[in-house]
């Protein structure tokens, strides 16, 4: 029944499998959730939607639908429902992010304060090794918000990745705020940097699971062996 629920999309457009497990993996801003989902029993599922209750002829999505406005909707809900007894954590497929309330909270309560959006309770950052000498970050989760997830690779000597989990939500702002489509080659600024040192390639298929349309930043410098690397890895 999970399976059909999944293959006819009721856990969201952008939910793939594995996703748990990827989530739990990549749980860096709360270590419990390695192991969370052991001995859990069942999940509630939160789902919106403009044609339950509409007429016949209601539209699917509507022409003034705002993706940031029904994130912080279902924010709202999942918040409500963390207090209700038994429940662990939350969950979100689309962006594989899991997180308690208490963690959960220490990102809503000061992004609601200063009226910054939550990105971190919405998208995941995952970090991995694609070389020796590369370093590979990316986003999971943007197409919630109807823009691509982002990919960067850097020389791992040279920048902190503590610097390009800011820098991948700082370009993701951006892409929010961009009344463009990005286009390959062009120039962009690196983490902490104002000379458009980096380049941008528009892909359709990411690096890792889940399949998604990204953008792929990293220094021009090291193009060669950027493409060296993700060639060894069937990218």
């Amino acid at each position: 029944m999970t399976f059909g629920a999944w293959s006819i999309g009721h856990f969201g457009p952008f939910a793939f499998p594995g996703s748990l497990a990827r989530a739990q993996q990549h749980a860096w801003a709360w270590p419990p959730a390695e192991t969370i989902s052991e001995g859990h029993h069942g999940f509630i599922r939160l789902r919106t939607s403009y044609v339950f209750g509409g007429r016949n002829d209601a539209p699917v999505m509507p022409a003034d639908y705002d993706p940031v406005a029904e994130m912080m909707f279902l924010s709202e809900a999942v918040i409500a429902l963390l207090k209700a007894p038994g429940v662990k954590c939350y969950f979100n497929p689309n962006g594989e992010v899991l997180r308690d309330y208490n963690s959960l909270r220490q990102v809503w309560d000061p992004c609601s304060e200063q009226q910054n959006l939550p990105l971190s309770l919405w998208v995941n950052i995952r970090f991995f090794n694609l070389s020796e000498s590369l370093g590979f970050m990316d986003t999971v989760g943007n197409a919630q918000l109807e823009i691509r997830d982002v990919e960067a690779v850097f020389p791992s000597a040279e920048y902190d990745p503590g610097d390009i989990d800011y820098y991948l939500r700082n370009v993701t702002h951006y892409l929010l705020e961009l009344d463009r489509g990005m286009e390959s080659g062009e120039q962009i600024d690196g983490p902490g940097e104002s000379n458009l040192s980096w380049t941008i390639e528009v892909l359709d298929q990411g690096v890792i699971d889940p399949p998604r349309r990204v953008l792929r930043l990293y220094p021009k410098w090291i193009a060669k062996a950027v493409h060296r690397a993700l060639s060894s890895v069937g990218r």
